[in-house]
C-alpha cells in the first residue's frame, strides 16, 4: 500500500509540538492526564462532487496511558472546547452531538505511518463529518471528507490506531 503525506504536514513537522503550559493544562484536565500532542494537517473536500480542496492545520492529543480512549482534535488551546474530545475504540473515533433540529456525527481513524529513530511517529489519518437537518423533509445530510497525517511527540497508545490495511 502506498502512503502520501500532505507536504503541509512535513512543513508543520519542523514546527514544535509543544503547547504552552497553560493551554496543556487545559487538555490535560479534559482528558485526564499528561497527553501526547501531535501536530498536522488535513486536506478536507465537501461533498462527493468537491471541485475545491481546503488544507487546515489541526492539533491532537491523546492521554498518555496505555488505556487511553479518547483522543481531542483541535486547532489552538484557546479554541478548545469539551466537544472536542471523541471516544475512540478499536481505532476507530467518533464525536455526535445534537442542537436544535441538527445533529453532527464525525468519524476519525489514525493509522501507524512511519516510527522515526528518536521516538516520534507519523500517523496517517482519514475523517468524516456530517451534518444532518432535521429541520426539513425528508432530512438532508452534508458532509465532508478530509485526509491528512499527524506528527507526534511519542507513539500513541494501541487502542487509539488502527491497524494498518
Amino acid at each position: 500500500m502506498t502512503h502520501r503525506i500532505l507536504p503541509a504536514t512535513t512543513l508543520l513537522a519542523g514546527l514544535c509540538t509543544a503547547l504552552p503550559a497553560d493551554a496543556q493544562g487545559v487538555v490535560e484536565e479534559a482528558l485526564g492526564g499528561p497527553v501526547i500532542i501531535c501536530t498536522g494537517a488535513v486536506t478536507w473536500t465537501e461533498g462527493e462532487a468537491a471541485s475545491e480542496l481546503q488544507v487546515e492545520p489541526l492539533r491532537l492529543a491523546v492521554r498518555e496511558s496505555r488505556d487511553a480512549a479518547e483522543i481531542a482534535l483541535f486547532l489552538s488551546a484557546e479554541d478548545f472546547v469539551a466537544e472536542d474530545v471523541w471516544t475512540c475504540k478499536d481505532g476507530i473515533c467518533m464525536s455526535s452531538a445534537a442542537a436544535g433540529p441538527n445533529a453532527t456525527l464525525n468519524v476519525m481513524q489514525l493509522e501507524p505511518f512511519l516510527e522515526l529513530p528518536d521516538g516520534e511517529a507519523i500517523y496517517r489519518m482519514e475523517a468524516v463529518f456530517m451534518v444532518v437537518s432535521a429541520n426539513e423533509s425528508p432530512m438532508t445530510t452534508e458532509g465532508a471528507h478530509g485526509q491528512g497525517a499527524f506528527f507526534c511527540e511519542k507513539p500513541l497508545p494501541s487502542g487509539l490506531v488502527a491497524a494498518e490495511r
